[in-house]
Order: structure tokens, then C-alpha cells, then sequence
């Protein structure tokens, strides 16, 4: 039970960071006092995280085969 909590919350960790990724990239800078975050549309981020759901998904069930 204690790996299926390290797994959760590496995969949390993963999540979280793949995220920040996402608003780091579109970060510009406008000026030297304003921070202009630009993001994707929702159909680009919900693409992401399916993607990523999907990987976390099929290595947990290639764990559950072994």
C-alpha cells in the first residue's frame, strides 16, 4: 500500500510540473513591470492531459500484468 502512495504522488508530481511547463513556456515578459501570461486554448491543454492520463494509465496496467 505504501508504493501505490508513492506512485500516486509521483505521478501527482508529474502532472503538476507538466502543467507548470505549459504556463512557463507561454510566459512573456511586456514590459520590465508587467508579466503577460498567454496559455493555449482549452482543446491543446485538455490534449495534454489526456496524453499524460493515458501514459499513467497503460504503466499502471503494465505494472499490474508483472
Amino acid at each position: 500500500m505504501e508504493l501505490d502512495s508513492i506512485l500516486l504522488y509521483y505521478f501527482y508530481l508529474i502532472f503538476v510540473l507538466k502543467i507548470n511547463q505549459v504556463f512557463i513556456f507561454y510566459q512573456q515578459i511586456l514590459n520590465k513591470n508587467e508579466i503577460f501570461m498567454k496559455t493555449k486554448s482549452l482543446s491543446c491543454i485538455r490534449q495534454l492531459l489526456q496524453s499524460f492520463f493515458d501514459n499513467i494509465f497503460m504503466n499502471l496496467n503494465s505494472h499490474d500484468l508483472i
